[in-house]
């Protein structure tokens, strides 16, 4: 069975609230959470509350969208031990990365 869903970075410039309530209107019931504006990489209570929201509105979090990059050290690329605590934190199974 095929969900309706969306990635969150499409609303980048939306609370997750706003996305959260504009997810029930479309009658959406996936989403994809950034990991650079709306669940930053290591903010594990930040990953709580949002999933929370989605739990009130019966949105399941499927996967964490994250900016990092494999292989890459340093700089802006957050420590992969950040993501996987704050995907763990939104309880989803998939962790988007960036390959190359």
């Amino acid at each position: 069975m095929i969900e309706p869903g969306l990635v969150s970075v499409t609303f980048r410039r939306l609370s997750p609230l706003e996305i959260v309530k504009l997810m029930v209107q479309a009658e959406v019931s996936v989403v994809e959470w950034g990991g650079d504006v709306h669940v930053p990489h290591g903010d594990t209570n930040k990953a709580r509350e949002v999933l929370a929201m989605c739990r009130n509105e019966g949105i399941r979090p499927v996967s964490y969208g994250s900016y990092y990059r494999v292989g890459c050290r340093g700089g802006d690329n957050p420590s992969f031990n950040q993501v996987l605590d704050t995907a763990a934190a939104l309880e989803v199974q998939t962790i988007r990365v960036w390959a190359g």
